[in-house]
Order: structure tokens, then sequence, then C-alpha cells
């Protein structure tokens, strides 16, 4: 009976490693390159056992193979990869044949995360096209002047809150990330909503936490494969209760409002839109607006902060302007327009969106790349080497948002304050190894000074 059983089991073992090796053959039979995967790790046993993140040693793959070919294959686990390292083989993928390529790897049980299973980000083929095409008005250059009078307010507010922090405590040091998405927190509450999120008014906003819960709902359900619900009831509830609210609201009082939620409630009387629809659209447009821009905007004062020349110049450029900068002015800008984009190709808010090495000194900080003189952004852009929000019909649909919410705030802050790095953030601070965004290991500490 012994020899049945070790036959048996020995059967299986051999059978469960021919499986194996058959999957980790999947590149070679095709003739494509990669580096040689290792059960169970594959190529990423780095990450996989905590050591750094995942985009290092994807990173590390690509920096071997970007001289020998157009594309090489990876495995994550048992999971096969194929990473571009060809800026023309990617505009390939994501523009000219996106109709092959036209879904991301990621998926959301419906029925468990209604909510953020209906973000376009999520959603495939036809129901994606649909979804899209519902919330694109959204971010016409129209609606987004109507609503930088509410931005414009936000950025008072940030200024006004750094101001009395410094009046109460001259030496404070300031997590960059926490205040950035204060503000990105209160910029989107009102655009979608018309509510005063107050997030500069306590130490804990209420908000601002259910932002937090919405954003690591999100996150985790990435992250995971396995179909459990991501989102915490109350915070499924919450953005429910406020977006069905604001929407009772309105009707009851005859309120008229230029912003998000009233091209929503408009699109509700015309198709007959479900409510969890409508709050799906609005959890979507507060991601775009609260996290990837907060990280954004914390990364471009990190590194004004440790450089002084680029922040030096930048605040010569605003101040030659008009105190009240206008939303036409503010887009007109070249220098903040660099600082931006090159915040975005150094620290992109979703890292796997794009590459730096097809840069010359592609680890530094240098806005001037971006001048015309070299091309200026739409040359990067149109060789699909500057993609932080994606390209093709996919882009992300938060990107003009994301522009004015941005800039605006860089704008104000530099107009109004000297920003230096904390000699308590250490000197390149990598993603944390279980960060899905492009979230520091170290927080990102600043010193504001008066000017």
């Amino acid at each position: 009976m012994f020899l049945i059983y070790f036959w048996a089991l020995l059967l299986i073992f051999l059978i469960i490693l021919l499986i194996i090796k058959n999957i980790y053959r999947k590149f070679t039979i095709r003739e494509i390159i990669g580096p040689i995967p290792k059960f169970p790790f594959g190529n990423t046993r780095k990450s996989a056992l905590g050591e750094q993140n995942l985009i290092y040693d994807v990173d590390d793959i690509y920096c071997q193979f970007k001289e020998k070919s157009l594309v090489c294959g990876f495995f994550v686990f048992l999971r096969p990869y194929l990473l571009a390292t060809n800026s023309e083989v990617i505009k390939e993928i994501i523009v000219k044949e996106f109709k092959k390529f036209r879904n991301n790897d990621f998926a959301v049980n419906l029925n468990k995360d209604p909510l953020i299973g209906r973000s376009p980000f999520r959603l495939k083929n036809e129901t994606w096209k649909l979804k899209r095409s519902e919330i694109i008005p959204t971010m016409t250059q129209i609606k987004l002047k109507s609503i930088y009078p509410l931005i414009r307010n936000g950025t008072k507010n940030l200024v006004d809150y750094i101001n009395r922090e410094i009046i109460n405590d001259e030496c404070k040091v300031f997590d960059a990330r926490n205040v950035s998405t204060r503000y990105t927190c209160d910029t989107i509450t009102s655009s979608i909503f018309g509510i005063d999120a107050q997030s500069f008014e306590a130490d804990d906003p209420f908000y601002f936490k259910m932002g937090e819960g919405l954003v690591n709902g999100v996150v985790n359900s990435v992250k995971s494969w396995l179909p459990f619900k991501r989102l915490p009831h109350d915070v499924e509830s919450f953005f429910y209760d406020i977006t069905m609210t604001a929407i009772k609201f309105r009707q009851e009082n005859q309120i008229e409002r230029e912003d998000f939620l009233s091209h929503l409630i408009s699109l509700k009387n015309k198709i007959n839109m479900s409510d969890v629809d409508i709050v799906g659209h609005c959890v979507t447009l507060f991601l775009d607006g609260f996290e990837t821009t907060s990280l954004v905007i914390h990364h471009a004062l990190y590194e004004l902060g440790r450089h002084k020349e680029a922040q030096q110049k930048l605040r010569e450029e605003i101040y030659s302007n008009d105190k009240e900068l206008s939303y036409e002015k503010l887009l007109e800008l070249p220098y903040l327009d660099q600082v931006f984009n090159e915040t975005l190709r150094l620290h992109p808010p979703i890292p796997f969106t794009t590459r730096v090495y097809y840069y010359t000194s592609a680890e530094s900080f240098i806005p001037e790349r971006f001048n015309l003189e070299n091309g200026g952004v739409k040359l990067f852009k149109e060789r699909c080497v500057l993609i932080p929000f994606g390209d093709g019909p996919r882009q992300c649909l938060g990107m003009k948002f994301a522009y004015i919410q941005v800039k605006a705030a860089i704008a104000e802050i530099v107009r109004n304050f000297e920003v230096t790095v904390d000699k308590s953030t250490p000197a390149n601070p990598k993603i944390g190894p279980k960060e899905y965004l492009n979230v520091t290991d170290h927080k990102l500490m600043l010193n504001f000074k008066r000017i």
C-alpha cells in the first residue's frame, strides 16, 4: 500500500513539474527572448519576497533586454507577461492596433463591487466603450473652465492652511502627500458634489478618510485575482448616499450648477441611467481627482524643493503674470507645463504606464528637456515615450482635469512659498515594495517658507 501511495504521489509530482515546465516554455517556443524563470517566483523573486517593488524587477528585465529585442517575455509566478522595449512597438499596441489590445488586465466582480466595477478603467469591450462615452463630455474645455473657480478656491484654502500651520509652528515640517491630498479632496469633492469637504479644517477630515478607503479598496481589487468584495461597506454607502442626497437636493430646490454632477443628472434624465451607474461614474471621477493627482503634486513639490534653480525659474514665470491666473493663462505657462511633464516622466502615478530610459540623463529632473527647441512635449508624446496617462482610446479620462488641478496647486505654492526638502527625507526614496501606485517607502517631508 505504501508503494502505491509513493508512486501515485511521484506521478502527480512529475505531472505538475511537466505542467510548470511547459508554462515556462511559453516564450521560448515562440522564439521570444527573456530571462530564465525559476519556480515558484518566475522572474520576480525580489518583489515576491517583499524586498522591492515589482516595478524594479521589471526595470531590471527592461535594462537587460532593451538593446537585444523589441519585446521580451517574463513571468510573475506562473503568469506570462510580454514587455515592449521599443517605443514604436508600444505605439503599435496602444494606438494603431488598439482593437487587438483594448482590454486592461484587471477584473472586478461587478456583483460584489458594483461601484469600482463600473469604472471604464476596469470594464471591457463594448461595455467599456459605452461607459466611457457617457463620461467624456464632463472633460470638455467649456466644462473644465466652468469648474476652474472651484479649483481656484481650493488653492486659496491650500495656501491659507500652510500659512496657519507656519504661524502656529514656524519649524513645522509638512508631509507633502498629506497636504496634496487634502487639496485634491477639497477640489474634487466640490467639483463633483458641490460640497465643502473641509479637508483643511481637521486633523482627520471625514471626506479625506472616505477617499482613502476608496483608494485602498480599488488598489486591493487590482492586486488580487480573487473575486471577493474589496470596497468596504461604509465607503460604498458613503458615496452612494452623498451622490443621491446631492441629486435630490438639486432637484427639489431647482439648482443649476456647472459641475460634473450636473452632466450626470442630465444624462440620467435622457437615457434613464440607473442610480448605481451614476454613483459609479462619481466614484470614477473622484478617484481620478483624489489620489493620482495628489501623487503628482507632492512629487512635483519634492523635485522643486531639490532643484532651487528650477523652482526660482518657475516662480519668475508666475510672477510675470497676473496674481489671479486665469484658466487660459494657467494652461499657457510654458515652464509650468515643462515642470508638470518632467514630474510625470519621472514619477508617473501608476508606474507601469511608462519608462524613463528613452531620455538623455533619464534619472535627472530637467524640465527644459521639453523646450520647444527640443521638439516640445508633443514630440515625446507622439513617439510614445511620455505616456503617464496612457495613450490611444484608453487614455486616462481625468487627464485634462489633472492638468488644471495640479498646475493650479503648484503655481500658488511656488508663488507664496519657498519650498525645501526637509533633512528627514532620505535621498532618492523608492516606491514601497507592496505599493501599486507611486507611493514611496518613506514620506516626502517638506519645509515651506513664506515669501
